[in-house]
């Protein structure tokens, strides 16, 4: 039944986005990715080891100490970090959550609806012979799960937000990571932008020719863009493909790093906050 219901919303959320207002497809698009602010970031400069290793920390905490207190200050701390030391305006971190806020409401939704044919739980309401109910334990455990996932996903914007992908690899490939994981997350990062910026060309395209006019008319443009965006990406693979062969790749991709010094107050500040979590977890258990 709950699956159901989470396909229900998904088609819905669907239907929404599709008919939603459309902006005018001639605007100047300035739309930036992660690795821009990565690169642009005011604390790019500090060690990608430490960035590394410090999100990582946040997450296990996050996950091994399970609590709500922990998951909002770990949100914080990120956004603090991001926001008043990287220098990102607080409108654009914003926009980066809306993607996972959605798919973490969506997942808390389904964990607190259920059904039943008689009065269940404290919280219900009747829709014929059939009750929807959901009870305090399972309000708790969707508070908790929404932070616990939040708090992750705030330690990864971090690390994407202030560190380039050639350094995080660097980091990885130092901790013995093996090469065909790098290798392959590197080039099915790189292939995502190459997918997406197929889709933004034919949207574009469409969008021109008022392939977006009605809710029929959208859909079919949709089922379009789908049909191509594949082929495209495909052939631009190659293309990808052999300007790195063009470019001497003989089956391992190397990077250019630039060593960055370990600045002590950085790392001070960094076992301050982890301090600081673990004194609350002791205190409010």
């Amino acid at each position: 039944m709950k699956i159901s219901v989470f396909i229900l919303i998904i088609i819905f959320l669907s239907i929404f986005l599709v008919r939603r207002k459309k902006k005018e497809f001639y605007k100047k698009d300035d739309e930036k990715t992660l690795e821009y602010y990565s690169y642009n970031s005011k604390i790019n400069s500090w060690n990608p080891h430490l960035k590394f290793w410090y999100s990582m920390v946040l997450i296990v905490l996050g996950i091994i100490l399970s609590n709500i207190y922990i998951s909002i200050s770990i949100v914080f701390i990120c956004g603090f970090i991001i926001i008043f030391l990287g220098k990102i305006s607080l409108k654009k971190y914003i926009d980066f959550f809306k993607v996972p806020i959605i798919f973490l409401l969506i997942s808390v939704a389904v964990i607190n609806i259920n059904f039943s044919k008689n009065i269940t739980g404290f919280y219900y309401f009747n829709i014929g012979d059939l009750y929807i109910y959901t009870t305090d334990e399972n309000i708790k455990k969707s508070c908790i799960l929404f932070w616990r996932a939040l708090s992750g996903v705030s330690s990864m914007y971090m690390l994407a937000l202030s560190t380039p992908l050639n350094e995080i690899i660097y980091v990885m490939k130092k901790v013995r990571t093996p090469k065909i994981i790098i290798e392959l997350m590197y080039l099915v990062y790189r292939f995502i932008f190459i997918m997406r910026d197929s889709y933004k060309s034919m949207r574009k395209s469409i969008e021109s020719r008022l392939g977006f006019r009605d809710y029929r008319i959208s859909l079919l443009s949709f089922g379009k863009i789908i049909s191509n965006i594949l082929i495209v990406s495909l052939r631009k693979s190659n293309f990808f493909y052999d300007s790195m062969e063009s470019r001497c790749y003989r089956g391992e991709i190397i990077f250019f790093i630039k060593e960055k010094r370990i600045n002590k107050k950085v790392i001070i500040g960094m076992g301050l906050s982890i301090i600081y979590l673990i004194v609350l977890y002791i205190f409010i258990k």
